[in-house]
């Protein structure tokens, strides 16, 4: 049996809460299109026979926190960064690096077996591929190979670099690659040519696919280390309070305060209706 935490880290607005629902096949976390919506490290466990993975949901990462508040939320990421036994580097079609110098300089140096998943690659049919001409912005991309390129040249030892949509849900092909890859099989090249044609980039170099016992490597031998049935530590309580903090951020927009928190004074569970 094979058990191990993975990580989820990456810039503000990049999906990753999206990528996790994907992964685990349940809307655990909270998504809206406001960035930083994640506050927390939240724990996603999906389960087979032989492999437990423990997703580690994290905000994004901030290069200067300017109140308390995103100092927690930098804690609760470099806290996740240090516990992983594998890293999901989360970036978009744009490559949008994460903006903490020295997070990231540990990130290229841990050695911990990492894929970087450039998410929303649906974006690459409505983007110009002339757009970033004379911007001034040399490391933005507007296209997914040349996204792939430039992770790759960033992180040269990551184990792949999958294109994936992840707010497709659990059926888009990459985020279907990505989970076959950290579950160790079966035929995870088999997955990987589901995406389609290889991109340079994609895998180190000399390397074509990432095979089945490569793929078994990246988590450790270990028990599991939650109930075959747990989806999450977290209480109903604490996913209320997120649900209601991101329905009033997308209902109110910029008339609500970024920083407020919501508190959940009562809660009731009578079976048929929770009541709060």
């Amino acid at each position: 049996f094979r058990c191990g935490f993975v990580g989820i880290v990456g810039a503000p607005n990049m999906g990753k809460s999206t990528l996790m629902n994907a992964l685990v096949e349940t809307d655990l976390c909270v998504a809206t299109r406001r960035p930083q919506t994640t506050r927390h490290a939240i724990l996603g466990v999906l389960t087979t026979d032989d492999v437990q993975i423990c997703f580690t949901d994290t905000p994004g990462v901030i290069g200067d926190p300017a109140y308390k508040l995103q100092e927690g939320m930098m804690e609760a990421v470099r806290g996740a960064f240090k516990d992983s036994d594998a890293l999901l580097v989360v970036t978009d079609l744009f490559s949008t690096p994460i903006p903490d110098d020295r997070l990231f300089s540990n990130l290229q140096k841990c050695g911990k077996p990492t894929v970087v998943v450039v998410n929303k690659v649906d974006l690459a049919d409505r983007v110009n591929p002339d757009a970033n001409d004379g911007d001034g912005d040399e490391g933005r991309t507007v296209t997914v190979p040349d996204a792939v390129a430039k992770w790759r040249s960033l992180l040269p030892d990551a184990l792949a670099v999958i294109p994936a949509c992840a707010s497709k849900g659990e059926d888009d092909p990459g985020v279907q690659a990505i989970r076959r890859m950290l579950l160790g099989g079966p035929d995870v090249p088999a997955a990987i040519r589901n995406l389609g044609r290889p991109i340079p980039g994609m895998f180190r170099p000399g390397v074509k696919t990432v095979e089945d016992e490569e793929a078994r490597s990246i988590l450790p031998v270990s028990p599991p280390l939650y109930a075959e049935d747990t989806l999450t530590d977290k209480t109903e309580r604490f996913f209320a309070s997120e649900m209601i903090r991101a329905s009033l951020f997308e209902k109110l927009g910029k008339e609500l305060p970024y920083c407020c928190e919501v508190r959940v004074t009562e809660f009731k569970d009578s079976g048929d209706i929770i009541r709060m």
